[in-house]
């Protein structure tokens, strides 16, 4: 597969759970020592040499075009597709696949968090199947919910927060899709994780786990987002 598999990146929350440091920006645009915590999950997939970029935007969404604009200034090329109404995370997908007439896999990422994960190593086992997902272990999986995976590292469920206590393995917001995952679909607002893929397990499609032991951290409390800012703090290459 190209290695220069398109990205698209789901940048259109509305981070409740962080407005205390937001400060009238979108989520993916909290400062993380002075820059925004997007550039550096678009630096980190500029390194691995993926600069094919579109921002699924919705809040406050001309404050990160505004900001990034084409990507020239970081070697990358973005472009956007602004939701006009909340889709949920597979709604939104489904309408930027639509508005780009976009019909190869791609891969997908949640812009409020950052795994340190081989990109081309998950493409490379995840693409054979029906799509892939990254899943990061962690020591207590209670604020993220955890995902079950079968023997052969197959999808089999997703478990819900209350019940997820101890260690395990959650989702780290990373994903290999078609078109067609998302087509088969009728609705126009959907989530992946609650509705899309429990459908595809319904229909005995594969989604391929890639179980990544590096480093992982969301944004979406104040207490992770300063635990990512002291993560940052001796990232120089980013």
């Amino acid at each position: 597969m190209d290695k220069r598999l398109p990205i698209f990146i789901l940048v259109g929350g509305f981070g409740t759970r962080l407005q205390s440091v937001l400060k009238k920006r979108p989520k993916p645009m909290a400062s993380v020592n002075s820059k925004p915590f997007l550039e550096y999950l678009l630096l980190w997939l500029k390194k691995q040499s993926y600069t094919q970029v579109t921002l699924l935007t919705h809040y406050l969404g001309s404050h990160i075009q505004d900001y990034f604009g084409s990507g020239k200034k970081w070697g990358l090329s973005i472009d956007y597709v602004f939701e006009e109404s909340p889709l949920g995370t597979g709604g939104a997908v489904k309408n930027a696949l639509n508005q780009k007439n976009h019909r190869d896999k791609f891969l997908l990422l949640n812009g409020d968090s950052f795994v340190e994960a081989d990109l081309d190593r998950f493409v490379k086992e995840a693409d054979p199947f029906d799509g892939g997902i990254i899943l990061s272990r962690q020591a207590d999986t209670s604020r993220f919910g955890r995902v079950q995976f079968c023997e052969s590292k197959f999808l089999t469920s997703f478990q819900e927060k209350e019940a997820s206590l101890g260690p395990g393995h959650i989702n780290a917001g990373v994903y290999l899709l078609g078109p067609s995952c998302l087509s088969q679909f009728s609705k126009d607002q959907f989530s992946l994780e609650k509705e899309l893929f429990p459908v595809m397990l319904e229909r005995g499609q594969k989604l391929f786990c890639h179980l990544s032991e590096s480093f992982f951290m969301d944004i979406g409390t104040p207490a992770s987002y300063n635990d990512f800012q002291n993560h940052m703090e001796n990232k120089i290459e980013l």
